[in-house]
């Protein structure tokens, strides 16, 4: 089983049945982990952090972030 799978079946369900996940900006990203924007950006680029596209926009969800956040300490 790889990283993101074990790190995804460790995450809690959705509360309500077909609810939508909290989504961060690649700004408010950045600022929760204390990085540059760039930063974020390289990740997404890189194919490093899941991302969404809504029009122009990028969005993170939080249960992404923490998959992500979980792989970078196994690494």
């Amino acid at each position: 089983m790889s990283p993101i799978t074990k790190a995804k079946a460790a995450l809690p369900a959705p509360k309500a049945h077909g609810a939508v996940p909290r989504v961060l900006s690649i700004a408010a990203t950045a600022q929760h982990l204390g990085v540059s924007s760039k930063t974020v950006r390289r990740w997404i680029e890189q194919g490093e952090l899941p991302h969404h596209r809504l029009g122009r926009q990028i969005r993170i969800t939080e249960s992404d972030l923490i998959v992500f956040l979980h792989q970078c300490r196994q690494a």
